[in-house]
């Protein structure tokens, strides 16, 4: 069943169906309730994903100090800068010691120069003041220095990894990841800076992103691009620090703030406006972003009901209420492409990660399993990402929170009961068990890791 369909059956068996919007979408947010908390409980089949995600091996590069950070000349490839990335000279220079870990906390190029702003990890920038959390030096002394990227970027639905190895294709071998717990990191004092081919991997702190502030607006303009549908529009931006997505390298992106809905004729040029400022100005720094904050922007038009990205390149940091956002406007000479284009996530801006040890040698790409969370249905012929035969399920747990909060309960524990058996169905054909390590032996003392083996199971009583 797609959404409407679902949505019609929920109403039918309530036998009440006003055709209001405010009970419209009532039953639209319990269907939504009862699809992503089922779909998140488990890591039943259906709800996991494969993905192939890059890590990098440490870059050494070459330049010189300046008052924020360093000058790398001729600019390195665009993945020196990241928000996984440390920074370690190789070299002594005027206030960055050998030896000495740096938090890269912005890239931005300048001519032929990549500049790479570095923080002191001492400071935290949301307790200090910017300029004392910056490296500060006289600048222009020659340096050697090597970029670690130590932590991997899991993609913004992921819930847990379930897997994660090399196999074969970009690598040329074969390689399982362990796991190894926060605890067992700590207690066997892993080297951090330990580098070679990865056999385990560990969870780290999330990374999060602040969310925007200001609303955007959507206003008329004067470009060649026009309406071609009538009717309610809305439009939505979010931060983002990569500036453009690189296979295999995740976005990260903060959660987004919505503008107004509005409605517009056919034939009408649309711009966007009040656009949040993402750059701060620094002594010593050149007019460009500090914090690497860019924006993407996302529409929603009459005929959808889902957000998708209209903006190609991240909007610039500098770009706000005093221009208009969209230099061309927004593209309506192609409104097919909104069904391909990137829909917006439904996230808070929150992140997992994790680092590989031995930290890797090389590029490589690793395979990903990990489980997911699923998008809202938004669009009427939206369908849930599970298989056919439960989606009856879902109408059954909606009707029975629906019948709930009517104060009917003697209906609600009926059709609470037929949810449950078709949980129960679910539970026997769609749900696998977590990797365990099954070892049967007398206690010994050893780092050595094992094997995780899958096993198939059924419900359990």
């Amino acid at each position: 069943m797609n959404f409407k369909a679902m949505r019609e059956y929920v109403s039918n068996i309530l036998d009440y169906n006003p055709q209001v919007d405010v009970y419209r979408n009532e039953v639209n947010d319990v269907l939504n309730q009862v699809y992503v908390t089922h779909f998140t409980e488990r890591p039943w089949e259906y709800a996991q994903r494969e993905y192939d995600i890059e890590v990098l091996a440490d870059q050494t590069l070459t330049g010189t100090t300046w008052a924020r950070g360093v000058l790398v000349d001729p600019i390195p490839d665009s993945r020196t800068f990241g928000p996984t990335m440390t920074f370690e000279a190789n070299t002594a220079a005027d206030g960055i010691p050998v030896n000495k870990e740096f938090n890269s906390i912005a890239r931005f190029d300048v001519g032929t120069q990549a500049h790479i702003v570095l923080q002191d990890p001492v400071y935290q920038l949301d307790q200090y003041p910017v300029e004392q959390c910056l490296v500060n030096n006289t600048g222009g002394d020659a340096i050697t220095f090597r970029m670690k990227h130590r932590h991997v970027i899991l993609p913004p639905d992921c819930i847990e990894i379930l897997g994660v190895g090399l196999r074969g294709r970009q690598s040329g071998f074969r390689q399982p990841f362990f796991n190894v717990a926060k605890y067992e990191d700590e207690h066997m004092g892993l080297d951090l800076d330990e580098v070679g081919i990865p056999t385990n991997w560990v969870e780290t702190m999330p990374k999060s992103l602040p969310s925007p502030r200001k609303k955007p607006k959507l206003v008329s303009g004067t470009k060649s691009n026009r309406t071609t549908t009538a009717g309610d529009y809305q439009v939505a931006y979010t931060f983002t620090l990569v500036s453009s997505t690189t296979r295999g390298i995740v976005e990260v992106e903060s959660a987004p703030v919505f503008g107004d809905v509005q409605t517009f004729p056919i034939n009408v040029s649309l711009e966007v406006a009040d656009i949040e400022v993402t750059e701060t100005y620094v002594a010593n720094l050149p007019t460009v972003v500090f914090r690497e904050l860019r924006k993407n922007v996302y529409l929603s038009t009459p005929d959808t009901d889902h957000f998708v990205r209209i903006s190609t390149t991240t909007v610039a940091p500098d770009q706000d209420s005093s221009n208009t956002v969209l230099a061309n406007g927004i593209d309506f000479a192609q409104p097919l492409r909104f069904a391909s284009q990137t829909k917006l996530q439904e996230n808070d801006g929150t992140y997992k990660s994790f680092r590989l040890y031995p930290r890797q040698d090389s590029d490589y790409f690793c395979k990903l399993r990990y489980h997911y969370r699923p998008k809202f249905l938004a669009d009427d012929q939206d369908a849930p990402e599970m298989p056919a035969d439960s989606h009856l399920f879902l109408c059954y747990g909606a009707i029975a929170e629906l019948f709930y909060k009517h104060s009917n309960l003697s209906q609600g524990r009926l059709y609470e009961d037929k949810a449950k058996r078709e949980l129960m169905k679910i539970e026997n054909r769609y749900l696998t068990q977590k990797d365990k390590a099954h070892i049967k032996q007398s206690y010994r003392s050893s780092d050595a890791f094992f094997g995780r083996p899958f096993i198939r199971i059924t419900r359990v009583p």
